[in-house]
């Protein structure tokens, strides 16, 4: 009896023992997953300067390192510029303009062209009455190439291919013949192709019902999944950047890091130079801005040729394009204005950020912050304001966000613009 007392014991004794163990076993704590390494946007090709060419109203301008030229011209239409690898093109109605000496040279065509395009050779590919046409010379010829689908555009790849659409394929010239190049989830299916476009130092691109493809190797590829509204164009610019417009009038700029919205009313033209530069066309002038939105150089519309009342209906940008930062102008200026309903002491921060999840203050992490405080009468004045799309926040009781959207990308460098009264949300 004894014996078996002393067996339960030790029994119960190993099990208190086990138990302890158990309880003091290390609580599997989560492990942090490391970030996921973005990759950099692919390096810009190396350039030389070029000219930007404008069509202001029935006029042709250049713009370069001498400044504004208006070309002594006699257009009888508004003239469109072709994308070109080669020599200029330019379109005036249904005629189409070797660009030679400032001089136009007539390519008699042999009906209204579309989706004009000129390759490095300087033969000029395009579609006319659904057929495939090129002038080598002087002289349009038609290309006996017959799809069994219309045909919708035409583009030059940087290489040089030439390459066509229809709805739902894609062919490249394979020496005198085209052959037909498939694309994923496209061909065949109920996606359509929307666009075909290229830069001529950067890549080509489809626009697609279902997205945006960009053509990596030998196979077209899908890139920029997760727009949340179609788009309506790519406008291709050098290495890996590219715009795109959706149509909800949007518009946002990628390469290799992602996507990121554009923020510029009243836009109405965009390029991208081989240099990765953005030409911003809209109502009271022309911005170029670097590929990150910075501004580089403000037009006013009576700054050049046309006047006040100019009205650029295209423009064309040569290889780098030309200079802009003349005269050692920076990029700041200086913002006044006055708080609605405030006296002197209240916080202004402004910022081109508009988001509302911050953690303590508007702005955080964002580099061009810039705050103040206002004196009497609540007007405030904040130096060295970069040339950006910015918004304005105020602190009454709690962080507020004020109306107004008419600051500060169009200021001159080095200018002071009042920007009237902050009205609070």
């Amino acid at each position: 009896m004894r014996l078996t007392m002393i067996a339960i014991a030790l029994a119960l004794c190993a099990g208190c023992k086990k138990k302890s163990k158990e309880e003091s076993k290390p609580v599997d704590l989560p492990v942090a997953v490391p970030p996921v390494a973005v990759a950099p946007a692919r390096p810009l090709p190396a350039t030389k300067p070029g000219p930007a060419y404008f069509t202001m109203g029935k006029l042709l301008v250049r713009y370069d390192a001498e400044g504004w030229t208006r070309l002594a011209l006699d257009l009888t239409g508004r003239p469109r510029f072709a994308p070109a690898l080669g020599p200029h093109v330019v379109i005036v109605g249904d005629s189409v303009y070797r660009l030679k000496d400032d001089k136009l040279v007539e390519v008699p065509s042999l009906s209204l062209p579309t989706s004009v395009s000129v390759a490095t050779d300087g033969t000029i590919w395009a579609l006319a009455d659904g057929k495939v046409v090129r002038a080598p010379a002087e002289t349009f010829l038609i290309d006996d190439f017959k799809p069994e689908d219309p045909l919708r555009g035409l583009a030059i790849a940087s290489d040089g291919s030439v390459w066509l659409h229809t709805l739902d394929r894609t062919y490249v010239r394979a020496g005198d013949s085209w052959r037909p190049v498939d694309v994923p989830n496209v061909t065949g299916q109920v996606a359509d192709i929307l666009q075909l476009a290229a830069h001529p130092q950067g890549d080509l691109y489809l626009v697609t019902s279902i997205g945006l493809h960009r053509r990596t190797g030998d196979r077209w590829a899908p890139i920029g999944t997760g727009f949340d509204t179609e788009l309506t164009a790519v406008l291709p610019g050098p290495a890996d950047r590219f715009a795109v417009v959706r149509k909800n009038y949007e518009l946002r700029l990628g390469d290799s890091r992602g996507t990121r919205e554009l923020e510029q009313t009243d836009l109405r033209i965009i390029q991208i130079d081989g240099s990765g530069r953005l030409w911003l066309v809209t109502g009271d002038g022309i911005r170029v801005k670097d590929f990150d939105g910075k501004l580089l150089r403000f037009f006013r519309s009576d700054e050049t040729p046309g006047g006040t009342a100019f009205d650029v209906s295209d423009l064309r940008i040569v290889d780098g394009g030309p200079p802009v930062n003349v005269g050692g102008e920076r990029a700041r200026g200086k913002v006044t204005g006055k708080v609605e309903g405030s006296a002197a002491g209240v916080a202004v921060i402004v910022c081109t950020s508009s988001k509302p999840d911050f953690n303590t203050e508007p702005c955080e992490g964002v580099d061009n912050t810039r705050r103040t405080m206002t004196v009497a009468g609540g007007r405030f004045t904040i130096e060295d304001v970069p040339l950006a799309p910015l918004k304005f926040w105020v602190k009454r009781g709690e962080w507020r966000f004020t109306v107004h959207d008419d600051c500060c990308d169009h200021m001159l460098p080095d200018a002071t613009f009042d920007i009237g009264t902050l009205r609070l949300k």
